[in-house]
């Protein structure tokens, strides 16, 4: 009885849930394989591939970032260990405060520890936006067909379709912090306590998500919708309203202190690529703007790229970040033109808002010098991460249009709706030639034609369908609308996960040998376990793919390892900087001493690919050979424990413990990457750890037998601790106060 009472009283957000699970279906089912492992860590050796094309995803790191390394952080929290250190990454790495592990974005990254985790974490922030999306449209006064159908087309939206890596995570909680403004607004108008709490924890969230860049531009968003409400509210409200938000956004940081000191601690030490400020000017191809409401008039995502010479597509899908819809473009138009009062002044913000973000990733001369002059912008990948907000504002829009077609507000005359729908129609039109014009030698990829031609077809047809409804058949528009707008947004949704596998076959043997043969020892793959991997099963990899690393291991990469590498991102033993460069196989025979010298004590090699090198001849031992992989062992491996005086024995059951017994006093060297934060006790003594070399850690120990033990926390994290439980404690007390637990606690005395 209990459950109906609640399918009755949630039955429109668990609509949206429905939605969801509908959109993801193709997965749901293992008719397509979404799990990241099948498609981009290297040990697959056999694919059934999809219906088309061979990627489903963008971005490869929903398998480097997302599942690899947000594994080994749900891994140390299961275990009962703060997520702050991964052993198991490039010579070691600060975890939690690399960011992109989301290591600390409880409870939502628990589900990572499933074995299809990665697709219920998705679903998951889908539904959350989705159900958010749902509330902050009834806050606008929506319907609930538009508050539903707006819920579910956020909830599905276009980054969400086609990235599964870190930056999705904060998406989730855009509509959930502008929620948050409306409801602080909505108390301000009433003079009630509270209604700041959903700020706080919105902020929070997307924080401990994991992609700072990503919060950042969802804030933008956020702080103009904030603008314009206290300027609407500016004769009244505005002053208790600002409160409000500010309270919220203040203990929103407080409560996210953690995650942002961790951060903070290893930035200094730390390389962070493009985001020093190459990219601040970089934007999309302006003959590719088609894509962005015709999602799939180049092909599936990089799957024509090998027929474009001018590498025009390769640059649109490294690049781009979501898409919206035509459909959406209509109801927003719709939304925008034919307002009411009320909503005018979002109404127009949201919509030049869409403009100005439109205008700046697609190259409009200026637009980068303007957005640029927003504190720290300069570091964003803007024009590859703002899309949500762009997403986000054209469904508010076109929801406020959808209610404008349904009779909510008051209804234009039909041939003013022709007109708007002539316009979109127009827009397709003029967008044609950029489409065509692309690159001639396209026309020679197979389907290439049936793409471009149904991508069309299906955009003006789903304008035209929702046109005759509105002109015709207005008795059935509350149904056929919305239908219309639904089937639009699960097609454009769905059409990538065609392309994931449909089974594959994995070689985990090599993996297996390593986990029993490894110890504290390091090992480097080429061609097989790509970078975090390592993380993901336990065994300590050099190879790296991510942003930040140590700024002392991306010079030793370059330095000691391979010179034809971006240290951050192509460190994976396949890719090189400079295709007519040294390659990874070259560069490691060159350099094997290095590799031995950082405690590398196995490679691991893809068949076929030592062709003119005889291992043999470079004292390297095959230990393992199958029809795929093989491994060789390296003659001169450092140990991770060394003693650099004579006398020294050293006994070690983890890397963070160990025993040794000098008889004289010496230095211990270990090597893990020697970064602030790190703390060491000899006979539970503290004692004092120093650099070693380029990049490790050493101590100083005294003769006689030494217990040592190591341990790592962000140097300020007690500082962040205090912060987080003053953030509780003010999220209690507004909690407490709206209840009015404080009063009844503490009665005014009456008056004699």
């Amino acid at each position: 009885m209990e459950i109906k009472k609640v399918v009755k009283r949630f039955k429109e957000p668990l609509l949206v849930l429905l939605v969801v699970i509908i959109a993801n279906s193709l997965f749901l089912t293992g008719l397509f394989k979404s799990n990241p492992i099948d498609q981009f860590s290297g040990s697959v050796t056999y694919t059934h591939v999809g219906l088309y094309g061979v990627y489903s995803t963008i971005d490869p790191n929903n398998a480097y970032t997302t599942q690899a390394l947000g594994h080994e952080g749900v891994s140390d929290i299961l275990h009962g260990h703060m997520p702050w250190w991964n052993y198991n990454e490039q010579v070691g790495a600060p975890l939690a405060g690399d960011m992109q592990s989301a290591a600390l974005f409880l409870p939502f990254n628990l589900l990572l520890a499933l074995s299809s985790g990665v697709l219920f974490f998705h679903m998951a922030l889908e539904i959350v936006a989705g159900i958010s999306t749902y509330y902050l449209l009834k806050k606008l006064r929506c319907s609930e067909a538009a508050s539903i159908v707006g819920g579910s087309l956020f909830a599905l939206n276009g980054t969400f379709a086609w990235f599964g890596s870190a930056n999705v995570n904060p998406i989730a909680f855009l509509p959930l912090l502008i929620l948050g403004i409306e409801i602080a607004l909505e108390k301000s108008k009433k003079s009630q306590k509270g209604g700041w709490g959903i700020i706080a924890i919105a902020l929070a969230l997307s924080l401990y998500a994991g992609f700072p860049e990503a919060a950042y531009l969802d804030g933008i968003l956020a702080g103009v919708w904030f603008i314009v409400r206290a300027l609407q509210n500016r004769n009244t409200d505005w002053l208790i309203f600002t409160k409000k938000v500010f309270a919220g956004l203040f203990t929103g940081l407080l409560l996210a202190a953690p995650i942002l000191i961790a951060f903070a601690d290893y930035l200094p030490f730390a390389n962070i690529g493009g985001h020093s400020g190459a990219l601040s000017r970089y934007f999309l191809p302006a003959s590719t703007l088609p894509a962005l409401v015709m999602p799939y008039i180049y092909g599936p995502i990089f799957q024509f790229g090998s027929y474009d010479h001018t590498q025009t597509l390769l640059a649109f899908w490294d690049n781009i970040g979501g898409y919206i819809t035509l459909p959406l473009v209509f109801l927003a138009l719709i939304g925008t033109v034919f307002h009411d009062r009320k909503n005018r002044a979002l109404v127009y913000a949201l919509a030049a808002f869409s403009v100005v973000v439109v205008a700046r990733n697609y190259g409009v001369p200026g637009m980068a010098t303007l957005i640029n002059l927003i504190p720290e912008m300069h570091r964003v990948a803007f024009y590859r991460y703002v899309n949500p907000t762009l997403e986000l504002a054209v469904v508010v829009l076109a929801m406020l249009g959808l209610d404008t077609l349904l009779g909510s507000r008051k209804k234009p005359s039909d041939k003013k709706l022709i007109s708007v729908g002539a316009v979109v129609l127009l827009v397709v039109i003029c967008l044609l030639p950029l489409a065509i014009g692309v690159d001639h030698n396209l026309y020679l990829a197979p389907h290439h034609r049936l793409f471009l031609a149904a991508s069309v077809a299906w955009s003006i047809g789903t304008i035209m369908a929702m046109l005759l409804t509105i002109l015709y058949f207005k008795k059935y528009a509350k149904y056929l609308l919305p239908i219309i707008i639904l089937v639009d947004a699960l097609v454009m949704f769905i059409a990538p996960q065609l392309s994931a596998p449909r089974s594959t076959v994995l070689d985990l043997k090599p993996v297996s040998y390593l986990q029993k043969n490894l110890g504290n020892s390091r090992f480097y793959s080429i061609g097989y376990i790509m970078p975090n991997y390592g993380s993901y099963y336990g065994i300590a990899s050099i190879n790296t793919n991510n942003v930040p690393i140590a700024e002392s291991w991306s010079v030793y990469v370059n330095k000691h390892l391979n010179p034809n590498v971006n240290p951050s991102q192509e460190f994976t033993g396949i890719d090189k900087q400079d295709p007519n460069g040294i390659t990874p196989v070259q560069a490691f025979f060159a350099n094997l001493k290095s590799y031995e010298q950082i405690g590398v004590k196995y490679v691991v090699i893809r068949n076929g690919l030592l062709t003119t090198y005889k291992p043999s001849s470079y004292s390297l031992n095959l230990v393992y050979s199958d029809s795929n992989f093989q491994i060789y062992q390296l003659p001169n491996t450092k140990a991770y424990f060394q003693a650099q005086d004579i006398g020294c024995s050293i006994y070690s059951s983890s890397r963070e413990s160990l025993i040794a017994s000098c008889s004289k006093p010496a230095t211990l060297v270990r090597q893990e990457l020697y970064m602030p934060g790190w703390t060491a006790n000899v006979n539970s003594k503290p004692v004092s750890i120093h650099k070693s070399g380029e990049l490790f850690e050493s101590l100083d120990l005294p003769s006689g037998q030494s217990k040592i033990e190591f341990h790592y926390t962000p140097p300020n994290i007690v500082l962040a601790y205090l912060a987080f439980i003053l953030g509780v404690g003010l999220l209690l007390a507004s909690a407490a106060t709206k209840a009015g637990l404080i009063s009844r606690l503490h009665p005014k005395p009456r008056n004699k």
